[in-house]
């Protein structure tokens, strides 16, 4: 999960954008803008559209399906994706990345943020499935550092075509 590298995401989306002129009349960026603080100056052009979402995860469940998976209760449900519990090239989940080496957390601050959250949704995205191929280990460690409880919501990818859809067509007219 390059988003986890904020320079690295910066550097290779810039690279990428540029090559892409080459290729294509239009280029669609799926990051939400608070993937990158930069992320609206990073995607500015006039063949470029960004994706409206806050984040990836407005990308997979909009409010409503989020809604719904907490049992219609607005709450206090921390969202993960698959590739928060995934590695980084230095051994270290996505989540310590951002947590601990980005914002300089440590235990005490996590219990203090974490602590407003009653549990943790993982979505696990169909035909993917992964939450039961990460190893317990995985869950344990960012349960275990957060005091939440990891809950495992299955759904489509059908908010993320819905999304690309939409943008295809406004490109098309």
């Amino acid at each position: 999960m390059i988003a986890a590298d904020r320079d690295g995401l910066k550097l290779q989306l810039t690279r990428l954008l540029q090559n892409t002129k080459n290729y294509s009349q239009n280029t669609i960026v799926v990051y939400g803008k608070n993937c990158h603080p930069a992320i609206v100056k990073i995607t500015q052009g006039n063949r470029i559209s960004r994706s409206k979402p806050e984040d990836c995860i407005d990308m997979l469940a909009a409010l409503g399906k989020r809604k719904e998976m907490r049992g219609g209760k607005i709450g206090s449900v921390f969202w993960l994706s698959p590739g928060w519990l995934d590695y980084t090239s230095e051994n270290r989940y996505i989540w310590e990345r951002i947590y601990k080496d980005y914002l300089g957390w440590n235990d005490a601050d996590a219990n203090v943020n974490f602590g407003t959250y009653k549990k943790a949704i993982f979505l696990d995205s169909k035909p993917l499935n992964v939450f039961d191929e990460y190893s317990p280990k995985r869950i344990l460690d960012f349960s275990g550092w957060t005091r939440l409880v990891v809950i495992p919501k299955e759904l489509s990818l059908g908010e993320l075509k819905h999304l690309l859809s939409r943008y295809i067509l406004e490109k098309k007219s």
